[in-house]
């Protein structure tokens, strides 16, 4: 077990290592300042302030990426940017009398906007409405939606911009365009209160450098990434080439805004006349009618390719694999969608309506088992699923799934998303998320034991077992479903057990006793699932990683927390402060590395937990986080 040291000797001055032994591209650190500081705790003289504006010390700063827990006291910030939309709000009928937009910490500023939320001012019942936006100021566009503004955008980049997949890609860049038509009015365009205050920048995946993404220890969400900067550039090209009073950095802001903000949900067919951003006096019966042909075109014209393919040599499996894995059409709607946009393999063709909803835009996330962590629910994994969006009397709103006191974070949750989707969409991670889950392909070699057409196999596909191992994960706290254990059980089962515990249904339950029918086939799949779990955190570096990691993400929180006094103090050194995240030696780099660290250590100490509860006899894990904290 390791034993917290009161020193800096782990950060040399100009780089660390990581557990596999490859350097990390890291500067200096403002390394002279965490000395500095380190001898004035430890020789009882810290006279620097990290927060002068009231609050918690920010000695062990949280990740600037990494949501931080509602149930945390607020330290509030108000920016003057803040009180115009405030108005404005006010102005046009959004209601929400028990919470505000705030800045939550006194961390260091930045375009992103990371320690921007909403804070809770009086107390919040679970199923109460939490907020209230009229539907005249929302921007909405159903499936397949007409061309708004022909003079502004032509009608065949609107309706098949090129280099864009359909379906839910090419909504997000139509309405990033819609809100880079009214970013660019300025104060002519009736939403310049809304838009103006929506972050500058975003510090998505996609936005890392490639040495950065390497830092995940996660070789499909780098993938991913990298695919997600590739999106964003070739959507720049296809609408800057027919619109070259646009940058691609237009364009990437509003493809960024509309992945992070923007809402799924059923088009409400009860309204007389079509949100924007389609004008006033747009009858919204006709306009729809319209969309639904459209789309009905669009879907016979997918049916045609499936079958031409399946026709061609290939199989429906598939072809339907393009699905995205929306949920079915929820008149309630939903808070966001449940597919990651960078990947390809599942998305769908069909189109989602999108909706940008000014206010309730502005809520962070919690997991849906709780909170935080530490909260009540994590443990159990009873969630609550996705906040629902809803419409009602003409305007759209939030429901509270949980209670909240005035003084913490009001939040909402996104839906039961892994902190590689969060990372990717969003650009956080919540740490002990309930909703964290680490897949295992390793699992799929066991069906190759499997013989085709035989009885045990008709029977796994019976019972949808085949399904269980295809998708074999471990959950938050380093389990496996008790699915995945009965599927592995029927794989490894031998001949003669399989036979005297009646087939597949035999095996359902686990066997505890040694000279127990059935005992074998539950070590086989125990053993089965450490290997798997082992295989995982091999290629992540191994347990000696973990606790590198450890030592690093602990160092580099105070040497972040030590930036942010500074920058606070000083007003803030835009080389020091700002930076565009290459350099090691400024705070956009460090909110990266912090991300990264604290993605790869959670993930590695989940599969450490698994590999000591399926490991016979273990493997002497203890985790030595708690051993760390001062």
């Amino acid at each position: 077990a390791m034993t917290a040291v009161a020193t800096t000797a782990h950060l040399p001055p100009m780089r660390t290592r990581t557990g596999t032994g490859r350097p990390m591209p890291i500067k200096p650190y403002r390394h002279f300042l965490v000395q500095k500081n380190m001898d004035r705790r430890l020789s009882g003289k810290n006279n620097i302030q990290p927060n002068p504006r009231g609050g918690d010390l920010l000695s062990r700063a949280p990740p600037a990426m990494t949501k931080i827990s509602p149930k945390r006291a607020s330290a509030v910030v108000p920016r003057a940017a803040q009180h115009s939309y405030a108005e404005w709000c006010k102005e046009r009928g959004v209601d929400a009398p028990n919470v505000s937009i705030h800045y939550l910490t006194s961390s260091l500023p930045d375009g992103a906007e990371t320690e921007r939320g909403c804070l809770v001012t009086a107390p919040i019942d679970a199923g109460q409405v939490i907020a209230r936006c009229p539907a005249s100021i929302v921007f909405a566009l159903p499936p397949s939606p007409p061309n708004p503004f022909p003079d502004f955008c032509p009608d065949d980049l609107w309706d098949e911009p090129p280099g864009v997949a359909p379906g839910r890609p090419a909504q997000e860049l139509r309405m990033a365009l819609a809100l880079i038509k009214e970013r660019r009015a300025g104060t002519a365009s009736p939403w310049h209160a809304y838009v103006s205050q929506i972050p500058d920048e975003y510090d998505l995946l996609g936005m890392w450098t490639d040495a950065q993404l390497e830092e995940l220890h996660a070789p499909k969400l780098a993938h991913d990434a990298r695919r997600q900067r590739a999106e964003n550039d070739a959507a720049a090209a296809a609408v800057c080439e027919r619109l070259p009073q646009l940058t691609p950095a237009e364009v990437h802001w509003g493809l960024n805004t509309v992945r992070s903000r923007s809402f799924l949900g059923e088009y409400p067919r009860q309204l007389k006349e079509m949100m924007p951003p389609y004008g006033a006096g747009v009858d919204a019966t006709e306009t729809l009618a319209a969309c639904d042909a459209r789309e009905e075109k669009l879907l016979a014209k997918k049916e045609e390719d499936l079958a031409a393919g399946i026709a061609a040599g290939g199989t429906a499996g598939q072809a339907g694999a393009n699905e995205c894995g929306l949920e079915p059409d929820d008149p309630a709607g939903t808070a966001v969608a449940s597919c990651t946009p960078g990947d390809v393999s599942r998305r769908s063709v069909a189109q989602p309506s999108v909706f940008v909803v000014p206010f309730l835009d502005a809520f962070n996330h919690s997991p849906s088992g709780g909170p935080s962590s530490g909260g009540e629910g994590a443990s159990s994994g009873e969630g609550s699923g996705a906040t629902k969006l809803t419409f009602t009397d003409g305007a759209f709103q939030l429901v509270a799934t949980r209670a909240m006191e005035p003084g913490t974070e009001a939040t909402i949750v996104y839906g039961a998303h892994a902190n590689d989707e969060l990372l990717l969409r969003f650009g956080f991670c919540v740490e002990g998320s309930a909703d964290e889950k680490i897949a295992l392909p390793g699992c799929m070699d066991e069906l190759e034991w499997l013989m085709p057409g035989s009885l045990r196999e008709a029977d796994m596909k019976a019972e949808g077992l085949h399904a269980a191992v295809k998708d074999a994960h471990l959950t938050f706290n380093g389990e496996a479903s008790s699915d995945l254990l009965w599927a592995l059980r029927v794989l490894l089962a031998s001949d003669d057990e399989y036979d005297a515990l009646g087939g597949v249904n035999g095996l359902r339950r686990e066997f505890s006793g040694i000279n127990e029918v059935g005992s074998g086939a539950q070590l086989a799949a125990e053993a089965s699932l450490a290997l798997a779990c082992e295989r995982e955190l091999t290629e992540m570096g191994g347990l000696a990683a973990y606790e590198e990691d450890l030592v690093n993400l602990h160092a580099v929180e105070g040497v972040y927390g030590e930036v942010v006094a500074e920058c606070s103090l000083d007003g803030g050194d835009p080389e020091r402060c700002g930076g565009d995240g290459e350099d090691g030696n400024d705070a956009t780099f460090l909110r990266r590395l912090l991300a990264a660290l604290s993605f790869r250590v959670n993930r590695k100490r989940i599969l450490a937990r698994a590999m000591e509860r399926y490991t016979p006899g273990g493997v002497g894990f203890v985790d030595p986080e708690a051993a760390l904290e001062v």
